[in-house]
């Protein structure tokens, strides 16, 4: 996957940028407190930003992994490798159940720490183990971000979706961890994300491992998207809900089809 100049721009500009935009959201998000429950618009806010983010999933992550498990079956044809019709669907499934399975481990550990004396120090290590596997997504979001071969308005339009994603990921990291992760927690994850871009930018995969890097992070945006932005029962706003997903799936084929 070869990097693309964006409308001009020197390459570096627009993804530097946007890495910047995305590791911001760790840094002050706790000061925007739009997701607070003081704040009367968040289930309006909420339910139409968790349309757009399923609109994301349905109209541009799910098609571009077959567009992906393609391009890694073609790089992996020579190395007779097995099963590689299904490597970047299975790295997607691995995405998925690894998430579920941080959320599962930080759930368990609130039912321990009621009944074990060292439920503290438990819960600390769960804690550690749940931010650094969001520091791992996070920077890889940023590392694919520099390979893509779209052009500006498409990017923007992720980094819109991502921006979210991470705003909401750091409300529910914050809600979950407290002073844990507004100590040091939103920090790692924001260079984490710097530390993406800044990789991807000495670094770059063969084509067989950026498609299955794609597919773990697109597993990993869609059991985020379902379990932290879709409303809880009798929190969320159907008719937002659905102006969220139909504009923003209109935003994404409009861009698509201009570039």
């Amino acid at each position: 996957m070869q990097s693309m100049l964006h409308d001009g721009w020197p390459e570096p500009i627009v993804p530097a940028t946007a890495a910047l935009l995305l590791s911001g959201v760790f840094v002050v998000g706790r000061r925007l407190g739009i997701l607070d429950r003081k704040y009367r618009g968040r289930r309006r806010l909420f339910s139409a930003a968790a349309g757009a983010s399923v609109a994301y999933i349905f109209v541009n992550v799910m098609p571009e992994l077959g567009q992906f498990q393609a391009a890694f079956s073609q790089a992996a044809a020579r190395r007779n490798l097995p099963f590689p019709e299904y490597r970047v669907y299975t790295s997607a499934l691995m995405g998925f159940v690894l998430f579920h399975g941080l959320d599962s481990l930080v759930m368990a550990s609130r039912t321990e720490t009621h009944q074990e004396p060292c439920g503290h120090v438990n819960e600390t290590a769960i804690g550690a183990i749940q931010i650094g596997g969001f520091a791992m997504y996070c920077a890889l979001i940023s590392y694919l971000m520099v390979g893509w071969t779209r052009g500006s308005a498409t990017l923007a339009l992720y980094c819109t979706a991502m921006a979210f994603h991470f705003f909401v990921i750091d409300h529910s990291l914050r809600s979950e961890h407290g002073v844990r992760y507004d100590g040091w927690g939103r920090w790692i994850l924001a260079l984490a994300t710097l530390a993406g871009w800044a990789v991807a930018r000495r670094l770059m995969m063969p084509d067989a491992a950026m498609a299955t890097l794609q597919g773990f992070v697109a597993g990993g945006v869609t059991i985020n998207s379902v379990k932290d932005e879709i409303p809880a029962a009798g929190e969320g706003r159907f008719g937002y809900f659905a102006m969220g997903a139909f504009a923003f799936a209109l935003l994404m084929m409009l861009s698509c089809k201009q570039e």
